[in-house]
């Protein structure tokens, strides 16, 4: 088999359409993430690192993941910081951080 014909078997066998294409699904659903962004706005209203000011471009942070953190720790303002998109992005992924004083 040539190298054009194993490829085009990869591609043929990639397309192959799946006999379903709903499935039922149970989603859990973070409650409260609207009043924390609220309680973080009413500390401070632009990105930690670049300024950015607009509420919609914010996005609410946890320092201590939602996962990790009690009821009352996840909507507590104390717990978080607005970040602009691009910098949510690194600190989610663990490119950026901050030490406990800021």
């Amino acid at each position: 088999m040539t190298e054009d014909e194993i490829i085009k078997t990869e591609i043929n066998s990639v397309s192959e359409e799946p006999e379903e294409t709903l499935r039922d699904q149970v989603v859990k659903s973070r409650i409260g993430r609207g009043i924390f962004k609220q309680r973080l706005r009413a500390l401070e209203e632009k990105c930690k690192l670049c300024g950015i000011d607009n509420p919609d471009f914010l996005r609410a942070s946890h320092p201590k993941h939602w996962r990790v953190s009690n009821n009352k720790e996840r909507l507590d303002q104390y717990n978080g910081f607005l970040l602009c998109p691009a910098h949510d992005f690194l600190f989610d992924k663990g490119l950026i951080s901050f030490c406990d004083d800021g």
